[in-house]
């Protein structure tokens, strides 16, 4: 089929582009300047190759790339074990979990090391004299931050206790109720990660014990 010269194969305002195109590049060596998305009225058969490039791109960016990283793929470091890959139930399924829990539902977890041991004390001192790092408990208090985590109108407690400090585990002589911690817990105004059990007491010979009175 001819019209006004042009060979037409169904999409006439496309071919009419793409032999014009041929025309002026063959005599004048120079191409002429498409308009904005005039490129996407191009010939059918670059249409067809357009789309299949751009369909190929799609689906390369929404295929996950391979873990380059994974910790089953490389040497485990000293001091370490891997924990293989798995499935986690991550959620609340019964009246203790908050509502921000549910629904209970899997959660892949990739491959990824842990030490074998607690960070000791050696080592987290080791780290604090490196990053001159001061834990909460070596940290003033202040009330009104700690009020933001309490119920509204909690009172606050006397400045002689409102001092650094944590809570040191002691332990009962006879059976407690399950409903008041404060039977086995103790604040201990001093008690740090140096000083586990408060004033006088140290991490002396016990250096590779694991780091104690330490929170985020």
């Amino acid at each position: 089929m001819q019209n006004d010269g042009y060979p037409v194969s169904g999409n006439d305002r496309a071919d009419r582009i793409f032999f014009s195109q041929k025309i002026l590049s063959a005599t004048t060596n120079k191409a002429p300047k498409m308009k904005k998305y005039e490129f996407l009225l191009l010939h059918p058969t670059r249409q067809l190759l357009l789309w299949l490039l751009f369909t190929v791109l799609l689906f390369s960016a929404c295929t996950p790339a391979p873990d380059k990283h994974s910790a089953s793929d490389r040497p485990t470091p000293d001091g370490m074990v891997l924990i293989p890959a798995g499935t986690l139930q991550m959620g609340g399924d019964n009246s203790q979990a908050d509502n921000d829990e549910y629904p209970k539902h899997p959660v892949e977890i990739r491959a990824f090391w842990m030490d074998e041991t607690e960070v000791t004390n050696r080592q987290f001192d080791a780290f604090v004299r490196s990053t001159g790092y001061v834990t909460i408990a070596e940290r003033p208090l202040v009330w009104e931050e700690l009020a933001k985590d309490l119920p509204p109108g909690t009172p606050p407690p006397p400045d002689s206790i409102l001092q650094p400090g944590a809570l040191v585990f002691k332990k009962t002589d006879t059976p407690v109720s399950y409903d008041d911690p404060s039977q086995w817990w103790e604040w201990v105004i001093g008690a740090n990660w140096r000083h586990p059990e408060g004033p006088g007491s140290s991490i002396a010979g016990r250096e590779d014990h694991p780091a104690v009175q330490i929170a985020w």
